[in-house]
């Protein structure tokens, strides 16, 4: 069946963001760090109103009495984050990063077969590596493996902070924020030392908020702001057993560097495996040629140092089949060596909303502990007593004539194991055991256990 260009275009779109801060691909950095990323004797508050496009629509602006309650629960007073000595991300980050990316987005895209499915792995990968920084023991190690490989936990937190630092900026099209929110409850407190690395690396602000309907809202307000007003809740409810909610925003605006004019914008037909559909096609000439034998594409440049790339897979493979021949090597060599030639292109205007709980999908590519009451957060608080509920991830992006607008929320929620005051009683030793009868008490049957045959 014939095909044009499908979902995979829009994973690329936002996976080529996170390699643009490389330095050494096919676009180059974009920007420089902002005041507040630095490091330098600032706060590591981040402001409630964002920089960049989305600061001068007040009416994404958090609501004046989530705003209060944020800056009543605000706990980085006092701490200032200390930007680290380094340098751009290195290959062996870069490789690691994206075989992360691909990773998971080939199992989120085989769990939603036929589906429109866009996500940021960026985004995800700040996420959880907040919450890695306060993991311990195999907890700890499934994590920075599935994150970074070989990596160390130094090296990706390092790799991670170089390249927000490189890919926001003043001028950048992409801003971002990090927010640690958890519950004001009495013998619930964070270790200096996992809010102080998480400021230093990812600027993070942290909140200790009551975890009521009133801090839903606010935590909402946060996203949808942080956003530009593209995801609009990340959460329902806190669960009685809430007790932590680690939070990364992106958000993307930009301008294509040549617009396509309106007369090379036109009805068109767009092809699925089920039928046809009339789209509004947009033509144009391109100058990066994509060709990895399986699949053909373009890159098409925006403003401020972004692109947006898009792979076709050939008549005789499959979408999924193409996906799954994907690995971190091969693709990043694919975007890398654009043939510059001239290029004849067409692509639909579209737009695309997704959101998943990552958490079967991230438990089965190799960090099952942090969901399970096995796992060790004790670099949170001190004690053994918190694990994963969910990893809540959203994404929305839209592309016209003038450019692409994108907002991406990555949540992860932490949640005590419930430990409790009650006594317990774990038969995990010899015991003695009875069946009785309820009207008398009388033992019926009566045995000893020594030993499980």
């Amino acid at each position: 069946m014939k095909r044009t260009c499908s979902f995979l275009s829009l994973f690329l779109s936002l996976l080529f963001l996170f390699a643009s801060c490389a330095g050494n691909g096919v676009i180059a950095p974009a920007g420089t760090p902002s005041d507040a990323q630095s490091g330098a004797g600032n706060s590591a508050v981040l402001p409630l109103t964002p920089g960049g496009s989305t600061a001068a629509d007040t009416s994404l602006q958090t609501p004046s009495d989530a705003k209060t309650l944020l800056e009543k629960g605000d706990l980085m007073r006092g701490i200032t984050a200390r930007a680290p000595s380094v340098g751009k991300p290195d290959d062996a980050f870069l490789s690691a990063q994206t075989a992360f990316d691909l990773a998971l987005f080939r199992e989120i895209a085989e769990a939603h077969k036929g589906e429109n499915v866009v996500l940021s792995p960026f985004s995800a990968a700040v996420a959880l590596a907040m919450t890695a920084n306060g993991a311990a023991g195999q907890t700890a190690k499934e994590m920075w493996k599935l994150l970074g490989g070989e990596l160390s936990p130094d090296a990706l937190n390092e790799g991670l902070y170089c390249c927000l630092k490189a890919l926001t900026g003043e001028e950048s099209a992409l801003t971002f924020a990090d927010a640690i929110f958890y519950a004001d409850i009495a013998g619930f407190e964070v270790l200096p030392e996992f809010l102080q690395k998480n400021a230093d690396y990812y600027n993070a602000s942290a909140y200790k908020l009551p975890f009521d309907d009133e801090a839903v809202k606010a935590v909402n307000a946060w996203v949808r702001e942080h956003t530009a007003g593209r995801i609009e809740k990340i959460i329902e409810a806190f669960g009685e057993n809430a007790r932590m909610l680690l939070i990364n925003a992106l958000c993307f605006d930009a301008e294509w560097e040549e617009w396509y004019p309106e007369n090379m914008q036109r009805p068109g037909v767009f092809f699925t495996e089920g039928g046809e559909q009339t789209v509004t096609m947009m033509y144009s000439e391109e100058r990066a040629y994509l060709n990895d034998g399986k699949a053909t594409g373009f890159i098409k440049p925006y403003k401020n140092g972004y692109s947006f790339a898009a792979l076709l897979p050939n008549e005789n493979v499959t979408l999924d089949e193409y996906i799954a021949s994907l690995d971190a090597a091969s693709l990043l060599r694919t975007l890398r060596s654009a043939e510059k030639r001239r290029i004849d292109t067409g692509m639909p205007q579209f737009k695309s909303d997704f959101g998943a709980d990552l958490k079967e999908t991230l438990a089965a590519l190799g960090m099952p502990a942090a969901f399970s009451l096995a796992a060790d957060f004790s670099n949170i608080n001190g004690k053994n007593d918190l694990y994963i509920e969910k990893v809540i991830h959203k994404c929305s992006i839209s592309v016209d004539g003038k450019g692409t607008e994108a907002g991406a929320a990555t949540a992860v929620e932490i949640y005590t194991k419930g430990i409790s005051d009650n006594p317990a009683v774990v038969l995990n030793r010899p015991f003695l055991y009875m069946i009785l009868d309820d009207s008398t008490g009388l033992p019926v049957f009566m045995g000893t256990l020594s030993s499980v045959a």
